[in-house]
């Protein structure tokens, strides 16, 4: 079995069965991802096949020195579900007879359902309420930190700190699985 880099840097050359090995190896946990953040499996699919599309057309931008093959293809993922959920928000506003704009009701399903089997659902779990709630709303609802500190009334600082704290303990959990 082939590594990780090996597979990015031979999705490179434009090798098709290293893009195949490597889907088949991330697409579960993309996928999960992006069903968390987009709380929608049609979404979902969407998501995941940006990402491998992604990963097909930036392989050659992929540093180790920067982190492992996993977390840069979860950041894509990341990445791709909150600008999708951005979209789907500008285009989920209808206006109204009185020439109102209002949000068309939100048909996602319930969140507790949707993440099995992710280790960043084990790691969160390592993380204080806090950490967990703002970077819960930071990554997977797309909110600012000045969205966070409007929401939460902590100051912008402490948002900041709790944050980053908070993906420290993950990026450390994670890097010992």
């Amino acid at each position: 079995m082939e590594s990780d880099e090996y597979l990015i840097y031979a999705i490179g050359a434009r090798n098709e069965d290293a893009l195949r090995e490597l889907y088949a190896r991330y697409n579960r946990s993309a996928f999960s991802l992006a069903r968390r953040i987009m709380r929608s499996e049609t979404d979902a699919e969407d998501v995941t096949q940006e990402v491998f599309v992604k990963i097909w057309q930036k392989a050659l931008d992929y540093a180790p020195a920067r982190g492992t093959v996993s977390t840069w293809l979860m950041t894509i993922a990341h990445h791709a579900a909150i600008d999708a959920l951005r979209r789907r928000s500008s285009r989920d506003t209808v206006q109204t007879e009185d020439g109102e704009l209002e949000r068309a009701p939100d048909t996602r399903t319930d969140v507790d359902n949707v993440i099995e089997n992710v280790m960043v659902t084990e790691a969160m779990n390592g993380l204080t309420g806090e950490e967990r709630l703002l970077i819960d709303l930071a990554y997977f609802e797309g909110l600012s930190h000045s969205q966070l500190a409007t929401r939460t009334g902590l100051p912008l600082g402490t948002i900041k700190s709790r944050i980053r704290v908070g993906l420290q303990k993950l990026r450390q959990t994670l890097g010992e699985w």
